[in-house]
């Protein structure tokens, strides 16, 4: 059963029953899950698939030969190779006047770096032998700064030629949990700030089996699933790996300012920023500000990829046990003690997810959600506030208390203590109030919060 990508599969769907030339541009982070989308939408439709090679450009004129020819010629035993791509394209267009067909370019980048020409032969091809016929082209890829910084850039022979831009996400918390129906909230929780609904990874993960046994086999035996992963992406990104390992465990770990990564990374503070920069254009990491703040430079940054961010927090500093093959002893007190904590910070990002697409309890728009700190004029202290969401005018604003590890019910004083953060932020006129907790509520809360129409949310209910 193919799970999710509704909004991104009726996309593509619309464009094709236009019945009329069009061309959607697929991209996303490696194994987020496009190649499957790809494979869904096409089914019961004739489909040129190419995967472009990162050869040169003669390998991918045979290798797009040989595509073009299994999908209108399927029982040819000796498939030529076309002469050039000039052909190579008549071709496609003499058969897209005649029969509807899909034609796919996955890999792209690849394509493009062996004929740098090819955005100006497509920039051709749309406007004049394309343009009458009824043929979608799917171009995809999984560099995200290619596609976007080159094919979509204003220059670009593509720009205004293309029907559509479908940027993949990885699977939303929700979405995650429908592929372990058995599994508690807890685990449902877990199994997402583990692996950021990633389709690739939670395709790796027995969903019959319990969530302890998932999680060793995956990161800590000495074969374990994603044991090996994030260091052989290092590897191909980047060379200075001593150093990039570093400024992720020093994030991982709770040093997430610019000038504690920098000590713990022992770097000066500029160049600390050039290795920041290089991995937020990996989208490994994200920069986040203050919500309702006209200050921008109090910014913290923090793990973007889930499976990246646990694997720096829990496997280099057991990657002894793991070697040895003594985690087993460690694992309770080494991972298993400190996963509530850990999920805190994964709490914050199910919670702003839940609030963004399937809460209807808001009385207002969220058009910007996130957390806020800055200074508290009345204690002249630092103060900090878990979420807020905001509406475009700033004149609405929801005030979250979130609290994951903690075994107590939240009580008044909880409230109490939001009320009183919510005034630092003056930006916000109508405040409104909400807490979320894994442990529920105390009766005295509950009443008082149904009397000062304040949101109370648990874990169970942002998964009903």
């Amino acid at each position: 059963m193919y799970i999710g990508r509704k909004n991104e599969l009726d996309t593509l769907n619309s464009i094709w029953n236009q019945n009329s030339f069009g061309c959607a541009l697929l991209y996303g982070k490696k194994y987020v899950g496009k190649t499957s989308l790809i494979a869904e939408m096409i089914k019961g439709k004739k489909t040129i698939f190419f995967s472009a090679l990162a050869s040169t450009g003669q390998a991918n004129l045979i290798s797009f030969s040989k595509a073009y020819y299994s999908c209108t010629s399927p029982a040819m035993h000796d498939i030529p190779a076309m002469p050039d791509w000039d052909t190579l394209f008549d071709e496609i267009s003499a058969y897209a006047h005649k029969e509807r067909i899909v034609l796919v370019i996955d890999d792209f980048s690849n394509l493009y770096h062996a004929c740098p020409g090819i955005l100006f032969t497509l920039q051709r091809l749309f406007e004049e032998q394309f343009a009458d016929t009824g043929m979608l082209i799917l171009l995809a890829d999984s560099s995200i700064s290619f596609m976007e910084n080159t094919v979509m850039a204003s220059n670009s022979p593509l720009y205004g030629l293309y029907t559509a831009a479908v940027k993949l996400l990885p699977l939303d918390y929700k979405e995650t949990a429908s592929m372990f129906p058995e599994y508690t909230p807890e685990d449902k929780a877990l199994i997402y700030g583990i692996t950021g609904g990633n389709p690739y990874y939670l395709g790796k993960l027995d969903p019959s089996t319990e969530i302890k046994n998932n999680i060793m086999s995956a990161f800590f035996l000495k074969n374990g699933l994603f044991l090996e992963e994030p260091a052989h992406i290092m590897k191909q990104e980047f060379r200075e790996l001593t150093t990039y390992n570093a400024i992720l465990t020093a994030i991982a770990t709770g040093h997430n300012r610019l000038n504690e990564i920098s000590e713990q990374a022992e770097l000066e503070t500029g160049l600390c920023v050039k290795y920041l920069k290089a991995l937020a254009s990996m989208n490994l990491i994200d920069k986040e500000t203050p919500v309702a703040s006209r200050d921008r430079k109090k910014s913290y940054y923090k793990i973007s990829d889930y499976l990246f961010r646990f694997w720096y927090r829990f496997v280099p500093e057991n990657m002894s046990h793991i070697a040895s093959g003594r985690i087993f002893l460690s694992y309770l007190t080494a991972v298993e003690d400190h996963l509530p904590t850990y999920m805190e910070d994964m709490f914050y990002e199910i919670v702003k997810e839940y609030f963004c697409k399937y809460c209807s309890l808001i009385p207002f728009e969220i058009h910007n959600i996130g957390k806020w700190w800055g200074l508290n004029p009345k204690t002249k202290q630092m103060a900090e506030i878990d979420l807020v969401a905001t509406d475009m005018e700033m004149e609405h604003g929801l005030f979250g208390m979130l609290r994951y590890s903690s075994s107590r019910p939240m009580d008044i004083s909880d409230l109490q203590d939001l009320q009183r953060k919510s005034e630092c932020v003056k930006m916000v006129s109508e405040k409104h109030y909400c807490l979320v907790s894994r442990s529920g509520f105390t009766d005295v809360l509950k009443a008082k919060a149904a009397d000062e129409d304040v949101l109370l949310i648990t874990l169970q209910q942002i998964y009903r």
